[in-house]
């Protein structure tokens, strides 16, 4: 909270400014000034408070309230005057002046006229904030009920006052998906960024979950273009949230229609399999997504016998070229391309029948989705499945500790026990740890640690994360511990071991 304190006399301001401990009473910037240049450094700062003397050359105390009052009707001012005329506290108290004490003035008198000021001003930024917080929860939960596709009169009524614009206007959905944690400030928000980029048109901003924002845009003759203020938005976005960002854009609709055009943006989510990891894509410029993605019949019976025959060399071969079909066409949607993976763990399954082979769909939703992770997955698993039937039983992978292993593959990141990877596999706490052992030649903590590990390596090589954001992607708590592990495992520490990976080789 800032204080500006007035008089055309150098010794009074000084002996103001210094004579109260101004920190203590909550104030963090105290400046003086005469009447020539209060004015000015006024407009510059906007000051909370104001102590100010009345009869100054230049602009009097007076005219200077008027002028404060004016711009910034919430400032407290405190005229300390050495006349007693009357008109001049009634002009005062007309224009919004909180006091007018003459002098001289008792400090203590000051002191209590700050320290109320600071707590009005605390309580009106209590109240400020829960009315936004309470205006944010109304907007959402109406957005959120137009997307569900129902509304009533009322609701057209408050959609207008709320942003601006009617239901029946012309409007486009632009939705924002991340798989970035967002660690910061409330500025970094995409909602908020979303604000910022877009406030010189009229919109609407949803925030769904912490990675789902939508911007209900209305289509208009915009300063911007659709597809600029998009890209700002996707570049500013990018610049605050590691990981990948997909924005897709819906066809022009009223925002009666608001749910189908939601529904389109989500359908152009599953084209995310084929793109970069910073992509937009608009509904009309795309086809229709298909949800079916299956094997040929020959291709089918290849894969059958080539699993029958434990051909890890012949599975890869038939995997590439399907994956490799479907990069080709980017036309097959998350959904078909995770049918095209149950129906090869089935056919693994029919190929092999004492194999643990079964399709975890959750698993397979956890993974990124890039075609190259499912079919990393699908390749290891239909490895893992020849292996587990070619070794002798005693070193054979146990189910249950396959399907462990399958899920902190997939959740390293976050916060795993023995306790619960033991209810996982339907075992007690110290069967499965002894099995676990048993199976991988790991304890179970050294193995999730030396996998978070694992990962964190790659983070480091290939992307410019700050070591405590490293660690909490990996799913360590403390950063001072990830390093100290770190250190322990690799034998250096994570900036050399960052410098060796991406510096090249000298000769």
């Amino acid at each position: 909270m800032k204080l500006l304190i007035v008089d055309d006399e150098i010794q009074i301001r000084e002996g103001m400014k210094d004579g109260i401990d101004w920190a203590k009473l909550g104030i963090q910037k105290v400046d003086d000034a005469d009447g020539y240049n209060a004015w000015h450094l006024f407009q510059k700062e906007r000051y909370e408070i104001v102590l100010l003397d009345i009869r100054m050359p230049g602009m009097d105390g007076i005219e200077l309230s008027r002028r404060i009052m004016d711009l910034q009707p919430e400032t407290r001012i405190m005229i300390l005057s050495g006349y007693s005329d009357f008109k001049y506290a009634q002009s005062a108290i007309q224009i919004g002046v909180v006091n007018y004490e003459l002098k001289p003035v008792n400090a203590d008198k000051v002191i209590d006229f700050v320290r109320q000021s600071v707590q009005t001003f605390e309580l009106n930024n209590i109240r400020n904030l829960q009315h936004q917080q309470y205006q944010k929860l109304s907007k959402n939960n109406l957005i959120k009920k137009l997307l569900s596709g129902s509304e009533s009169p009322e609701d057209a009524l408050k959609f207008k006052e709320y942003f601006g614009f009617s239901l029946s206007d012309p409007v486009c959905c632009i939705l924002a998906e991340t798989d970035g944690d967002f660690q910061g400030a409330p500025e970094y928000r995409p909602d908020t960024i979303a604000s910022s980029v877009f406030k010189e048109c009229r919109c609407a901003v949803y925030q769904g979950t912490e990675n789902d924002t939508l911007v209900i845009y209305r289509i208009d003759l915009s300063p911007k273009g659709l597809r600029e203020y998009t890209e700002i938005w996707k570049n500013r976005i990018a610049s605050k949230i590691p990981g990948n960002l997909f924005i897709t854009v819906s066809h022009a609709g009223c925002a009666e229609k608001l749910s189908d055009l939601y529904l389109q943006c989500k359908s152009l989510q599953s084209c995310r399999l084929y793109h970069a990891a910073l992509s937009v894509l608009y509904y009309d410029d795309m086809e229709i997504i298909p949800d079916v993605m299956q094997f040929s019949f020959q291709a089918k019976k290849e894969f059958y016998h080539s699993i029958e025959e434990k051909n890890y060399f012949s599975i890869e071969r038939i995997l590439n070229h399907a994956f490799g079909e479907m990069q080709e066409k980017k036309c097959y949607s998350v959904q078909a391309v995770l049918q095209f993976c149950r129906e090869a763990i089935e056919t693994v399954k029919l190929a092999i029948p004492d194999s643990p082979a079964e399709f975890n769909g959750a698993l397979f939703r956890k993974l990124p989705q890039k075609l190259e992770f499912y079919k990393e997955h699908l390749l290891k698993y239909c490895k893992c499945m020849i292996d587990h039937i070619t070794a002798s039983p005693e070193n054979s992978y146990h189910t249950a500790v396959l399907q462990v292993i399958d899920y902190l593959k997939c959740n390293y990141e976050q916060p795993v026990t023995v306790e619960q990877m033991a209810k996982l596999a339907n075992k007690t706490p110290n069967y499965f740890s002894a099995l676990f052992k048993n199976t991988t030649g790991q304890p179970f903590h050294k193995y999730l640690t030396s996998l978070r590990i694992d990962m964190a390596k790659k983070l480091i090589c290939e992307s410019s994360l700050k070591v405590y954001e490293i660690s909490a992607k990996v799913g360590f708590q403390d950063y001072k511990y990830f390093a100290k592990v770190f250190y322990e495992l690799e034998g250096c520490s994570i900036s050399e071991y960052r410098r060796r990976k991406t510096q090249p080789a000298k000769n």
